[in-house]
């Protein structure tokens, strides 16, 4: 019976050969027999290969291309989702990659490939960054000029502890096939001395120039939101006042404006929630519940609905984590109310979410969720005191 192998004399290992093929197999099995080398060696005078590393005898050599197509692929990995560098390193992430290679290995039994050959290090990514986005940048620039219209979006917020004040601009276009793209162009410290409107067109008009943009009447748009400064900035333009900015100012209003004194009992409420969070944080006693307490944050979107949903799912919880002055004031709340507050504040979550969906426009949205939002504030006969006072409040807000 004819046979498709051969084995190897020195260590006994079969070895596939086929005429249409040759000896190519046997010969890399030679380089690579132990055995035979050793023979070799002793026969035979030293190699300068002796003398230093050779990475291409390596069983687990991987070519500087392929190592540089895993290298940019880390560092875009990095950049995406906003990871460190030392990410590389962390036996997690070691472990899952050496998971991959192994289903690899399963499919192709050959590689002898380890993670730590493919990995590079935490610097070498970080020498990538500046690299890669400049590249993204032309890209982006080459991109922008193909663009006849276009809308912006301009938002700024400073940092609570350090001061530091940050401005953050996007891009957006819907392409032909009526997708919605976004790009940040962005995201930086505001260093001019004030944020008056000129200063503000100003910084807005350099951004859009490093992108070979500019602002024209009829086919460029801005989005932001409804504060004076923005207003003044860009009168000239098509400016969109932000909705989800919009309602997030009523929400904030209705709880934190002492000056509103018809909603002095869920301000009550609020304060007192407020506090006990923020006692439960301070003496590092969140481990005592099953999730985390939020606390209540001017720039988040409808922060009051996230704390009070949080407060409410653990509410028996609570009570084991607190002294005896927040026992008091734990004692005071009304859980009717609270219940009752998140049921209705939920609405607003909704509406945000769908305002805020990056994959196609939601200008067309905001006339049926405005009026989605003012049926909600119509009173019912279980309703308590506070919830009716703030969905007449909210109900009846210049709209």
């Amino acid at each position: 019976m004819k046979q498709d192998y051969v084995i190897c004399d020195s260590c006994k290992s079969l070895i596939s050969y086929k005429a249409q093929t040759g000896t190519g197999g046997m010969q890399k099995h030679i380089e690579c027999c132990r055995k035979i080398s050793n023979v070799l060696d002793e026969h035979n005078e030293s190699k300068i290969t002796k003398y230093f590393h050779s990475t291409k005898n390596k069983l687990n050599y991987v070519p500087l291309k392929l190592k540089n197509k895993i290298t940019n692929s880390l560092v875009e990995f990095i950049i995406l989702d906003g990871r460190p560098f030392e990410i590389v390193n962390g036996p997690g992430f070691i472990n899952l990659i050496e998971c991959v290679l192994g289903v690899g290995r399963t499919l192709l039994e050959s590689s002898t490939v380890s993670a730590s050959d493919l990995i590079a290090d935490p610097t070498t990514l970080s020498r990538h960054i500046d690299r890669i986005y400049d590249e993204r940048k032309c890209q982006l620039i080459s991109l922008f000029q193909t663009i006849k219209s276009f809308v912006i979006t301009v938002d700024f917020w400073k940092e609570y502890f350090t001061g530091v004040h940050y401005a953050g601009i996007s891009f957006h276009h819907v392409n032909t096939q009526f997708k919605l793209n976004t790009f940040i162009l962005c995201c930086r410290a505001y260093e001019l001395e004030n944020q008056t409107s000129p200063n503000i067109r100003r910084f807005v008009n350099s951004i859009l120039d490093e992108f070979g943009l500019s602002f024209d009447t009829s086919s460029s748009y801005v989005v932001s939101d409804n504060e004076n400064k923005m207003r003044c900035a860009f009168a000239d333009l098509k400016r969109v006042g932000c909705s989800d900015h919009y309602l997030n100012k009523i929400l904030e209003k209705t709880f934190t404006d002492e000056k509103q004194l018809e909603l002095k009992e869920t301000q009550k409420l609020f304060n007192l929630i407020k506090e006990i969070i923020e006692y439960v944080r301070r003496a590092h006693r969140q481990n005592k519940l099953s999730k985390k307490l939020q606390i209540f944050s001017k720039t988040r979107f409808n922060g009051a609905f996230i704390m009070f949903y949080v407060f409410n799912e653990i509410f028996e919880e609570i009570p084991q984590s607190l002294n005896a002055n927040h026992l008091l004031s734990y004692s005071l709340i009304n859980k009717q109310l609270l219940h009752q507050l998140c049921d209705f504040l939920i609405h607003f979550d909704i509406v945000i979410e769908k305002l805020s969906d990056e994959q196609r426009p939601t200008i067309h949205l905001v006339v049926p969720l405005r009026q989605y939002l003012i049926n909600c504030c119509v009173v019912h006969n279980d309703d308590e005191g506070g919830l009716i006072s703030i969905k007449k409040f909210i109900g009846n807000y210049p709209h």
